[in-house]
This record gives C-alpha cells, structure tokens and sequence, in this order.
C-alpha cells in the first residue's frame, strides 16, 4: 500500500492539529531510523563487521515520543486527564505537563517576551517548535451534541447510521475495571494515538520505503528553487535527518570484486599485467586502501564487502577521476600527434597534387590566352574585311545608282527633244490642215465661179494641185506624228524600265549597308561581350588571389597558436605533474614521466625531419625547421566555374 501523510508544520502559531501532525512525522521518522539501522545492523552481522561504529543515540528521537506518549506525565495522557477533571483548564494543564516532564532534554521551559503567552516548545528532529496551549482542552473534547447524534444514529440512511452507532465512551477492559464496568473518557489526542499505533504495527509488519517530496516553489514554474523554501522542507521532511542516519556507521559497502577492480589503478605496486579484480578479496582491498594513505578506522573489511566510512568513497573516486585525467592527457597527447602527423602528410599531399593543378593550370591557362590572342587576331581580321566590303558595296552601290542617275538623265532629255519636235509637227499639221482649209474654200470658191470665167479653168486647177499637194505634205506630217509618238512610247517604257532598275539599285544598295550595318552591330556586341568577360575574369582572379592570401594567413595563425598550446601544454603537465607527484604515485609518475619524454621525442623528431620543399607556384614547405607553412594554389576559373566561357571562346562561338 502507499501511505501519504502530512509533512512536519512549523506555524507562527502551532495548535493542538500541528502538535498531532508532528507527533505523526517523529513516529514515522523513528520507523525509519529503526528499519535503516536494523538493516545496517543485519548486513554486518551476515557480513562480520563489529557494529561499534554505528551511534544510534546520533539520530534517536525516543525523548520525544516518550514527552508525548508517557502513560504517566506525557502530553496526551494528561491533556486527557485534564478533560476529565470538570475545574480543568489550559492553564492547569499546561502547568501539570511542563512540571511532569521538566527534565526532558526536548521540552524548552518558555523565557522572556514569549512567556506572555501560555504555551510549551519541544525540539523535534526537524527543528524547535513553539505550541500554544490555548484552546487544547475544547479541541481535544470535540463535544458533540447526543440529541444530533441520537437523530443521527435513526437515519434511514445505512452509512451515517454506521458511522455514529459507537458511543463517545469506550469500555475499559475487565482486568482494568474489574467486576463492574465503567465508562472512561477518551479524547481526540488519545484516539488518534491509538490509530497511529496501530498504523505503526501495520508499517512494521511490511517492507517500507519511503519518499520524500520536496516542492521547488511557491510559483508552480520549472528550473527555479526557491533555497529557503527547499531547506526548510528538507529540514521538516527528515531529509536532512535521514542523511545522518546514513552516515553513521559505514554508508559504504562496496563488494570485494567491484571495489578492487574500480581502485586497483590506484596502487602503484599493482601488476599491470594480471586482470583489474584479479585477487579481489579482503587482503587485496585492505593492501589497496594502505596504499592510498586510507586509515583503518575509516573502514572494516566484511567476508565479501569492504564497508567504508562516510567520505572515504568520495577521496577515492576524486583520486581514481584525477589519475584517468593524467592518462587521459597523455593518451590524447599520442593520439593529437598522431593525428598531426597524419594532417601534415595529408596537408603535403595535397601541396603537390596543388602544385601538379598549379602546373596544368598554368599551362591551360597559357594555352586558352594563345587561344584568346588568335581568336582576337582572326575576329579582327574578319571585322576589317567585313568593313572593306561593305565599303567596297557602299561604293559600288552609289556608283551604279550615279551612273543610273545619268542615263536617266540623259534618257529624259532625248524624250523631252522628241516632244518638243512631235509639239512642232503638231502645230505645223494644224497650220497646214488650216491651209488645207482654206484651199478646199477657195476650190469651191473657183468652181463656183467657173461658170463665170472661162480662164478660171486654170486657177482653178493650180488649186487642185495645190491642195493635193498640201494632203500629201499633211499626210506625211501624219505619219511623222505617228512615228514620232511611237518613239515616245518606246521611250517611256525604256525610262520606265530605267526607273525600275534604279529602284532595284537602291533596294540592293539599302540592303547592302542595313547588311554591313548589323555585321558592325554584331562586332561591336562580341567586342563588348568579349571585353566583359575579359573583366570579370580579372576579378575573379583578383578575388582568387584576395581569397588565398587570407587562407595564408589564417593558416599560419593556426599553425602559431597550436603550436604555442602544444608547448604551452606540455609544460604545464610537466609543472603539475613535479608539483603533485606524491610518494604513492610514484610508480605511475614515471610511467608518465617516460611516455611524455617519449612523446616529445618523437615530436621534436618529426619537427626536423627535412620537409620537401614545393615550387613557389604550388604549395611551399619551410624544411629544416621547427615550422612548415603550406601555401594555398591559387584555383583558376576553370577550377572555380568549369563550365565558363572566355571572351575568345564567345567570340568563337559568335
């Protein structure tokens, strides 16, 4: 079962309740010395140890519960007699009880301004306690009405019936009472002590452990103690008790096996070579303990544990901690230059596989800039050519379009002269068809007047002919009108022509330079291109060489500062190591002694090895010395970027 109970209550003012609850906590706690020294005493009488060196009087509380449990004089048998007494008071009761126990060493006798106020004070385990005795006589009588507790028993219900069926008073038994039985008063103090006896006889019939609970703080918060509020409940908790309970005597017991196996580093006159609990028994622990200075008060030696004194396990594990911290060191010491030679190795490794890209890199780089200067060569080349002939086409051009230019020219004006002689013959074919004209009126004028004049036979026939004549000429001039317009047709279908060939000219020759003019355009765009990336190259590289000169420099401080706690250490283990070393130690002194020189030795011999030097354009080695410096290859942009182009390779590429 699981018994939770009050803690110990210290009050400003402490009644009759906190009186009971302490009562309580001191028999608990007088439970727990008993059930912790009776195991103590058990595990050395199976074991053989004297039991001279456990104090119970250190931690026994039997005054106490004697102050409040004593038939005659103690607390609740008087408090109880008192009750019974119809004159009785606190003040009655208080003097009674403090004249009955007044030389009990746990009852304080009240003095100075306290005193004013009727009360007592007992020195628990857990601390002085002042009670006040007002009030004690009424509390312990808890009276209580018979009329309510006669309605009461009649209830209908079976549980309150239950619950006040038993009278107030109990019979005293027939040895006690003899023939005729009486009644006897028993208060609250006295039920509930015979309720805590029998609670007692419960907790020892079984196997107890016990737990204390301590609560952190008032706030309900993690990660915060208050240590006033903490001390006081491990104080009121019988913490601080229990752990006196535990030191007395040997809180230690250690078996023989484990105990010489975790300490056996501690003597130096162990065989290294036999097993850690080789030989453990009571002679190899008891040789163990002599070594390390133990006295042989602070431990006695069972027939399979060595039980020790308190603090005797705490100096050896502290001396077991500091001996594994030397050996530690040193063993860190032989695995760090391990690890330094393997780093020096590796760093010269890649000193020269950085010195072999160093190499490869250069000659790409010597390379791809031949590539580049060839590329620029060629681009420039191409780019006078292509600006010659679209010079040579500008030139061509414009000539054909002059020389277009002329023979229309020339072509306009001949059809101009051969409009201006069709306008002329025009104008004389009007003149001679008005001539014409005029014949054919004076014909039919003659040959009207033919009948007049017999001689005008002949005029009129010089007429005629003139006339005739005149049709032939008009005739003529017609058919030269013709001609003429014919010719005019044809040249202006020749200047039409002449005009279709100009436009094409102009259309080849605008089509020429639009051709040269992106030709430039697409130059002068590779040209820039190409000069960016000429630029951005040049920063990488400077950024490259910014980037290597600080790894240089980080990399030397490095080497400085360990190499300075490297010495730096190595003397302090030194110094500590002639400062500490004590008789018993001597044998693992030396041991540590012998493996540091070896280390240094080795170290020292590893620092003047000759170093390889390394060309200046890969990774450089100071050799011969104490100290080497590895230089950093500068990456190329091939290393930092593979896949990027350079301005001859985009101008290639254009």
């Amino acid at each position: 079962g699981i018994l939770d109970i009050f803690g110990f209550e210290l009050f400003a003012h402490n009644s009759l309740e906190q009186l009971l609850i302490n009562y309580t906590n001191e028999q608990l706690q007088s439970l727990f010395n008993g059930v912790v020294f009776a195991a103590a005493q058990a595990e050395c009488k199976l074991e053989g140890v004297s039991m001279a060196a456990f104090d119970e009087s250190q931690v026994d509380n039997r005054e106490v519960l004697e102050l409040f449990s004593a038939e005659r004089g103690g607390l609740i048998a008087t408090l109880n007699e008192e009750c019974i007494f119809p004159k009785g008071t606190d003040d009655t009761f208080l003097d009674k009880f403090v004249r009955a126990n007044g030389k009990n060493k746990r009852l304080i006798q009240d003095s100075g301004p306290r005193a004013a106020t009727p009360g007592f004070t007992v020195s628990h385990f857990a601390g002085v306690v002042r009670y006040d005795s007002d009030g004690f006589l009424v509390k312990n009588k808890d009276p209580f009405s018979e009329d309510l507790a006669a309605l009461l028993r009649g209830s209908s219900e079976a549980l309150v019936a239950a619950l006040f069926a038993a009278p107030t008073a109990e019979r005293t038994s027939a040895k006690r009472a003899g023939p005729v039985q009486r009644l006897v008063f028993r208060g609250v103090a006295p039920q509930f002590e015979a309720q805590l006896q029998r609670l007692t006889r419960v907790l020892s019939a079984g196997q107890v452990h016990f737990v204390r609970c301590i609560k952190p703080n008032n706030a309900k918060v993690p990660n915060v103690f208050d240590e006033d509020k903490v001390l006081h409940q491990l104080r009121c908790g019988g913490v601080m008790e229990a752990v006196r309970v535990f030191a007395a005597g040997y809180p230690d017991r250690v078996p023989y096996e484990t105990f010489v196996g975790r300490f056996t580093c501690l003597d130096p006159c162990a065989d290294p070579s036999a097993g850690p609990a080789a030989g453990a028994d009571g002679a190899a622990a008891k040789r163990l303990l002599a070594a390390v200075g133990i006295e042989a008060s602070e431990f006695a030696l069972g027939k399979t544990k060595v039980f020790l004194k308190s603090g005797v396990m705490a100096a050896l594990e502290r001396s077991r901690e500091r001996l594994l911290a030397k050996q530690a060191l040193a063993i860190q010491a032989a695995a760090r230059g391990m690890l330094a030679r393997r780093q020096v190795r590796e760093t010269l490794l890649a000193a020269r596989e950085a010195r072999d890209r160093q190499r490869k890199s250069d000659e790409s780089a010597k390379r791809l800039a031949e590539m580049e200067a060839k590329a620029e060569a060629e681009r420039r080349a191409e780019q006078e050519a292509a600006e010659k002939r679209a010079e040579q086409a500008r030139q061509h051009a414009e000539q054909i379009a002059q020389e277009e230019a002329e023979a229309a020219a020339a072509r306009r004006r001949q059809e101009d002269a051969r409009l201006a002689e069709v306008t002329t013959a025009k104008q004389r074919v009007a003149k001679l068809e008005e001539e014409l004209a005029a014949l054919k009126a004076s014909h039919a004028a003659a040959l009207e007047a033919t009948s007049q004049a017999a001689g005008a036979d002949s005029a009129a026939k010089a007429s005629a002919e003139a006339a005739a004549a005149a049709g032939e000429e008009i005739a003529q001039l017609r058919a030269a009108v013709r001609s003429a317009e014919a010719e005019s047709g044809e040249l202006r279908k020749e200047l039409a022509a002449a005009r279709e060939e100009k436009d094409r000219a102009e259309a080849r020759t605008a089509k020429v330079r639009a051709e040269a003019q992106a030709t430039n355009e697409k130059w002068q765009a590779t040209a820039q291109t190409a000069e960016a990336e000429a630029r951005r190259q040049a920063k990488i590289r400077e950024l490259e060489r910014i980037y290597n000169n600080d790894r240089l420099a980080d990399i030397t401080w490095e080497r400085d500062f360990w190499r300075e706690q490297m010495h730096s250490r190595i003397l302090q283990d030194v110094e500590k190591e002639e400062a500490q070393r004590q008789p018993l130690l001597v044998g693992v002194g030396k041991a540590l002694a012998t493996a540091v020189s070896s280390l240094t030795d080795k170290i020292t011999a590893t620092r003047r090895a000759p170093l390889q030097r390394a060309d200046s354009r890969g990774a450089s080695v100071l050799g011969g010395g104490s100290e080497f410096l590895p230089v950093v290859p500068t990456p190329t942009v091939r290393d930092v970027n593979p896949g990027c182009r350079t301005g001859a390779e985009a101008a290639a590429g254009a």
